[in-house]
């Protein structure tokens, strides 16, 4: 599978496939923001199974404009969507969305109970990061996970200011 997370990235992935073959690619995880900034990518996806990946963190304020990308999405024909928390799988069962949810490594499946829960409930899982060979063995025996073995992973996600807590927020967003 491949996580697309720029436009550049985008272009280039299009650019690629027009050359080489990549049946074998069956997972695309595209970051909803793209979507939300470029409407037509719904048009120039149109031949690529994706799914749409949501923000890491999700305000009440964002669940209009995420409603609204999910009424599009239907239409548009992506496959599904990739989850990074639990807010985000209450805001899709909330909107009575039935197809495919995949779950990000934030959405932490550390042993066969957790495992036995998620995997009821969406199309994958993916096993967390700091998960080792060993404690990750006895799940992958359970069911088919994902595991990110190659790419960029996020530092630190918060909703909180980082700033009010060293000194004093700027009341500006990023």
């Amino acid at each position: 599978c491949i996580h697309i997370s720029t436009i550049e990235q985008l272009d280039a992935f299009t650019e690629y496939t027009k050359e080489y073959n990549c049946e074998g690619l069956s997972h695309i995880y595209i970051e909803s923001e793209l979507f939300l900034q470029n409407t037509d990518l719904f048009i120039k996806l149109q031949n690529f199974n994706y799914y749409i990946a949501l923000p890491y963190v999700m305000r009440k304020k964002d669940y209009s404009t995420i409603a609204s990308l999910l009424i599009k999405s239907a239409q548009m024909g992506n496959r599904g969507f990739l989850i990074r928390n639990l807010e985000e799988y209450a805001f899709l069962q909330e909107m009575g969305y039935l197809g495919e949810i995949r779950t990000d490594a934030g959405i932490y499946v550390w042993n066969r109970y957790s495992l036995e829960y998620w995997s009821s409930r969406v199309s994958s899982v993916q096993c967390p990061i700091e998960l080792n060979k060993k404690e990750g063995k006895s799940l992958f025996k359970e069911a088919p996970i994902e595991k990110l073995v190659y790419g960029r992973i996020p530092m630190m996600i918060t909703a909180n200011c980082v700033a009010k807590t060293t000194s004093h927020c700027l009341n500006q967003q990023g």
